[in-house]
């Protein structure tokens, strides 16, 4: 007599999107050719999410391409926009989902499942040195939750199996420089992920993580006895940024993930007048195959560098990382925050015995 055996089959999407960069610049959409650092694991052909500049805007646009070699996508058609060195462009990845069918003698199965993350928060920006507001970084996408049921099945039944992508992350708005008047804009919130099917059951995604916002400097509370010792400085005082010496937390904002990100801090140390707000982490879906994408670090100094960083991505049902917000008081160069990290593809895992 043979033994029962417990069988398994799981389908995903590879975890997350697909991403390269853009190796060419100072050009504008539509392009028959769009140069990148890798086409590897796209698409022979298909569509594009490519990250463009529209009226101080920093957006996704959709391009279609109807071939590729190693680095470049050819046959481009559709978007507008300026396109710039280092921004993203998005793909789904290689999908492994399709179809069931239910094995002779099988009544009954365990389906665990989650649909894709959230995206996360774009962060805000800020220039020019007499701006009191502060670029806050975006939140971490929501996770989607994972959970298990026990759903009946037909044998001989063919059911149709969906993964939900994850969420694209938010995007930035950019704003000028000191030489050019200064400004402030808050960042996009991330997108929500899609749900994963399995058959009639259905598995949600999480929700996108908010926008980077902006804090004014009469809200910030700063300890007594240094240069400011306003507790919250007056926004009238509008005070020189050189005179504050001290860090000032920013004031806590609801989150999609899990965990806060960094402070917002203010500074006279040597070339750098502050520091903006990094983005928080992704939540994490409860199960062994999720990681949280990282937040990235809010930008930092007097001269304009680093610049703030894009947040992580996230996998298997895990939030994006929230974006990182854009520097104040940067004489040279724009103060533009980042874009949010991408939320983790969901997947489905099916168990039977027989």
């Amino acid at each position: 007599m043979t033994s029962p055996r417990l069988f398994k089959q799981f389908f995903s999407t590879g975890g997350s999107l697909l991403y390269t960069t853009l190796t060419v610049g100072a050009l504008s959409l539509p392009q028959g050719t769009l140069n990148v650092v890798s086409t590897a694991n796209f698409a022979p052909s298909g569509t594009l999410s490519v990250l463009v500049t529209i009226n101080s805007s920093i957006i996704y646009q959709t391009v279609t391409y109807t071939s590729i070699n190693a680095t470049q996508f050819l046959g481009c058609a559709g978007g507008t926009g300026l396109l710039s060195v280092g921004n993203s462009v998005v793909q789904a990845g290689s999908v492994a989902d399709g179809t069931w069918t239910c094995p002779a003698g099988i009544k009954w199965v365990i389906v665990t499942g989650c649909g894709g993350g959230g995206g996360g928060g774009g962060g805000a920006s800020s220039g020019g040195r007499t701006n009191t507001q502060f670029a806050g970084g975006g939140s971490g996408g929501q996770a989607a939750p994972t959970s298990t049921q026990i759903v009946a099945v037909t044998p001989g039944v063919t059911y149709n199996i969906s993964i939900g992508w994850g969420g694209i992350g938010g995007t930035t708005n950019c704003v000028a420089n000191i030489v050019s008047g200064g400004g402030s804009r808050p960042g996009n919130p991330g997108s929500d992920g899609a749900s994963s099917v399995f058959g009639s059951v259905v598995f949600t995604g999480g929700r996108g993580g908010r926008e980077g916002y902006l804090v004014t400097l009469s809200s910030l509370t700063f300890p007594l006895g240094n240069d400011c010792a306003n507790t919250p400085i007056s926004g009238s005082a509008n005070p020189n940024p050189q005179n504050i010496q001290v860090a000032a937390t920013l004031p806590a904002f609801t989150t999609a993930g899990e965990i806060q990100g960094g402070a917002h801090a203010v500074n006279r140390a040597v070339g750098q007048y502050s520091v903006s707000g990094g983005g928080t982490y992704g939540g994490v879906s409860n199960n062994i195959y999720s990681a949280a994408g990282f937040g990235g670090p809010g930008a930092q100094g007097f001269d304009g560098y680093p610049f703030a960083i894009y947040g992580g991505n996230g996998t298997y049902g895990g939030g994006g990382g929230g974006a990182g917000g854009g520097e104040n008081w940067d004489y040279n160069n724009t103060h533009d925050g980042s874009v949010g990290g991408a939320g983790g593809a969901g997947f489905i895992e099916i168990s039977w015995i027989a």
